[in-house]
C-alpha cells in the first residue's frame, strides 16, 4: 500500500507585499540592500524580477521585515529572453547627450557606407 501524506493547514499571517533584497555577484562581502523598484512587491512582481536575470545575489522577504526570509538565490541570465529567443546585452550607460552624439556618429557612418 502507498503511504498517504497528512498535512494539517493552519491560518497564519497573510503576506501581501515582498520586498527584494539583492548584491552583486561578485561582491561576496557586500550586505544586501533593496533598491526602489524592489520594494512592495506582490507575488507576480517578485517572480517577474527573479526571472529577468542579471549578476546578483538575491532574497525575498516580508516587506519591511528582512528577518521574514522567504527565499534566496542567485541570478545569472534572463529565462524571459529565452523564453523570447533573444538575449539582451547591456553595453554600458551613457548620459542623454552621448547617446545623441553615439546616434550622430552611427547616422554619419551610414550615411557614407550606403551613400544615403
Amino acid at each position: 500500500m502507498a503511504e498517504k501524506q497528512i498535512i494539517l493547514i493552519n491560518p497564519c499571517k497573510k503576506i501581501e507585499y515582498f520586498d527584494i533584497l539583492t548584491r552583486d555577484i561578485h561582491q561576496h562581502g557586500e550586505d544586501y540592500s533593496a533598491s526602489e523598484g524592489n520594494i512592495k512587491l506582490n507575488i507576480n512582481e517578485v517572480f517577474d524580477f527573479i526571472s529577468q536575470g542579471g549578476d546578483w545575489n538575491w532574497k525575498v522577504v516580508e516587506h519591511n521585515n528582512v528577518e521574514n526570509v522567504f527565499m534566496s538565490g542567485s541570478s545569472y541570465k534572463s529565462m524571459q529572453d529565452a523564453a523570447k529567443g533573444e538575449e539582451h546585452l547591456s553595453l554600458g550607460w551613457l548620459e542623454e547627450h552621448e547617446i545623441e552624439e553615439l546616434h550622430e556618429t552611427i547616422y554619419q557612418k551610414m550615411r557614407v557606407k550606403y551613400s544615403i
